[in-house]
């Protein structure tokens, strides 16, 4: 499934596209991360610099405050926490240098070295300049500038959705007990997002995205007697550097308690997890490259066809079709339809005199 991508996260680049900033979601955002300190967990780089950039003239002085107070905050808890290991290493230290060392001192100058590399690993990452382009990466749960129609205006509006849905009639419990509504399958479009499908739609720009499979799904084979699971990210990057415009479903979730009401969106899709489970290992490795993952699985790199249009459908499908399919398609000369009482009609017609229409899912509105 699709559970990562690299998107426009810095929400200046959709100005192109008539898109006017939603100046009330923002502040609302970095107001609600401030109070909630995770500001640098949710918020991509990308956009939290944005909102912390002042010479831009896009938000008001009151967000941009926001914005930099949420950062320093940030930096200030980490660096509590740094402080809190040091002192449980010094202790532990102690511990093991005396004549009666334990285990649990052992354990704890182990967990508090890892979590004092951690940590200044996370400063030094908040130091360091996002980057330049304004792409930066996101995960479920994360923030992202997605354009939609405002309800009211009906003008195009960019405003920052979580990476995940919680759908209409949903509790927070709900969400928790199934997480994986980041995306939006064809075939539950008219089931499961009825209510969502055909009201509430919009258009998030992408890089790339990733989708993490098994690696004895994608190979099309079993496991074998005593093999683990292994997971395999595939990475999608166009190989003409083109964008990719992906259609986005969003809900809005009412205030609850001390908590905001705000967007969230998920991406549509496909069920592409099926679709490469059945390529097997021969498509797999002849256009692909495997490198090592930084989050610790295999990671297989694919790009598309240099001469692939990309397109969303009306039922929110990013497809592709390369030019040496449509001049092959062109140039095949069309088989004549029977009609019943001719010869061929019936079951004995051949599968290219009659394609099979794809499915499309019921009107809901």
């Amino acid at each position: 499934m699709c559970y990562s991508a690299q998107i426009w996260a810095d929400f200046r680049k959709y100005e192109r596209f008539g898109g006017k900033l939603n100046i009330k979601e923002y502040t609302k955002l970095a107001g609600w991360t401030k109070k909630k300190g995770n500001w640098n967990k949710v918020v991509p780089k990308a956009m939290r610099r944005a909102m912390t950039d002042a010479t831009s003239g896009v938000l008001d002085v009151g967000t941009i405050e926001l914005a930099r107070e949420a950062d320093a905050e940030a930096i200030a808890l980490i660096a509590s926490e740094i402080g809190v290991q040091e002192a449980r290493l010094v202790e532990a230290n102690a511990k093991l240098a005396s004549a009666k060392p334990t285990k649990k001192a052992e354990n704890d100058r182990r967990v508090a070295t890892n979590k004092i590399d951690a940590g200044r690993k996370k400063l030094e990452d908040m130091a360091s300049p996002a980057p330049t382009d304004g792409i930066d990466r996101i995960w479920p749960g994360y923030f992202a500038p997605v354009m939609i129609r405002d309800p009211e205006t009906g003008e195009r509006s960019v405003v920052p959705m979580r990476y995940r849905c919680r759908l209409p009639g949903w509790t927070e419990a709900d969400e928790i007990e199934k997480p994986g509504t980041y995306n939006a399958r064809r075939d539950k479009l008219s089931t499961v997002w009825r209510k969502v499908f055909g009201y509430h739609h919009g258009i998030m720009v992408v890089d790339r995205f990733y989708e993490s499979v098994y690696l004895h799904n994608l190979q099309g084979r079993q496991l074998t007697p005593g093999e683990r699971e292994q997971s395999v990210e595939i990475l999608f990057t166009p190989s003409t550097g083109e964008n990719l415009f992906v259609a986005c479903l969003w809900t809005y979730v009412e205030a609850t308690g001390d908590d905001p009401g705000f967007l969230r969106s998920r991406r549509s899709r496909t069920n592409r997890r099926s679709r490469l489970s059945r390529q097997g290992t021969t498509d797999a490795q002849s256009r692909s490259t495997r490198t090592t993952s930084p989050r610790g699985s295999i990671r297989i790199r694919r790009t598309f066809k240099a001469n692939t249009r990309f397109s969303i459908d009306a039922c929110g499908r990013s497809t592709s079709t390369s030019s040496r399919s449509r001049r092959r398609d062109a140039s095949r000369p069309r088989q004549p339809q029977t009609h019943a009482g001719e010869p061929g009609h019936g079951h004995r017609r051949r599968r290219e005199e009659s394609p099979r229409r794809s499915r499309v899912p019921r009107d809901v509105s």
